[in-house]
């Protein structure tokens, strides 16, 4: 099982947070990726309204109702929440459910183990939601 770490930093006087796996940033292993698990404040606060979602995303294992052609959407105040059952790669698609949260142009998305380590940092979520 990883261990996953919430660190907060600040990037040009804005705060935001880096949750890392066995110490590491998400995914260092693969080059082609651009960054680990970051982000800001506004895409902290979506996370905290889609809390509950999130976490029966989790205890499901991902299996929400929804298929590709009609994803499972939520949307309260102008942000929406959309489960998907798998993405798509170079090499074709990949059965991994994930969630996208988005609200105006800030958009996150994440699969099961991001989830899941979201779900560990709920205090340190809202207190960086706060910083809007």
């Amino acid at each position: 099982m990883s261990e996953f770490t919430f660190e907060r930093k600040t990037w040009r006087k804005r705060p935001y947070a880096e949750i890392l796996r066995d110490g590491k940033p998400f995914w260092d292993e693969f080059p082609s990726s651009k960054s680990g698990f970051q982000f800001g404040a506004t895409k902290a606060a979506l996370i905290i309204i889609f809390l509950d979602d999130i976490k029966s995303f989790v205890n499901s294992g991902g299996a929400l109702p929804g298929t590709v052609e009609s994803p499972k959407m939520t949307a309260i105040k102008g942000r929406t929440l959309k489960w998907y059952p798998r993405f798509k790669k170079n090499s074709g698609e990949v059965e991994h459910p994930y969630l996208e949260l988005a609200y105006g142009k800030s958009t996150i998305r994440f699969g099961l183990t991001k989830a899941h380590a979201l779900l560990l940092f709920q205090k340190e979520l809202l207190d960086l939601a706060s910083a809007t």
